[in-house]
């Protein structure tokens, strides 16, 4: 038998625990979390779409600020390479229309949210034809951008799902 408060194994029959002197019964408890930890669960549990593109944004900050272009050696950001900065402006606009649908009717702010998203996921792809077109070597920072970008489109998809 587990024990419910701290987590001790017990042998079976037991009515205290051998670690922490609680009464034990035969039933396996749940796994209590740290508040913190619980709190941010419930969170994506009641809302993951909120969560998905909340991560998908910070993705986006992140790949922003890695190297989108190498050159030997030494990389440009993405915010000054080829629409670096307007994926992260479009991104954070994104986050923003999220944050506005919560306080208001979600079926309009899902299909805003799902156009800002595909304006992103068209930057990301343009960024990429251009840089291939011009023979620029990748660097990570645009495909850390791009794993965002999708996150981001994932969850905009959801959110119009959601809102039908």
């Amino acid at each position: 038998m587990i024990c419910g408060k701290c987590g001790a194994e017990n042998p079976d029959g037991s009515t205290l625990c051998s670690s922490c002197g609680q009464p034990v019964s035969g039933d396996t408890p749940e796994f209590v979390m740290p508040g913190k930890l619980a709190m941010m669960k419930m969170m994506v549990q009641a809302d993951p779409t909120l969560a998905l593109i909340s991560v998908g944004w910070m993705i986006v900050t992140v790949g922003a600020f890695v190297p989108w272009v190498s050159s030997g050696g030494s990389g440009v950001l993405g915010l000054n390479s080829v629409n670096g900065g307007a994926v992260l402006v479009v991104a954070m606009v994104c986050l923003i229309a999220l944050l506005l649908s919560r306080s208001a009717t979600p079926g309009p702010w899902g299909i805003i949210i799902a156009l800002l998203a595909l304006l992103e996921v068209a930057l990301v792809f343009q960024a990429l034809y251009f840089l291939k077109d011009n023979s620029f070597p990748i660097a990570g920072g645009y495909w850390v951008s791009m794993v965002g970008v999708l996150a981001i489109g994932f969850g905009a998809y959801k959110e119009v799902r959601k809102a039908k």
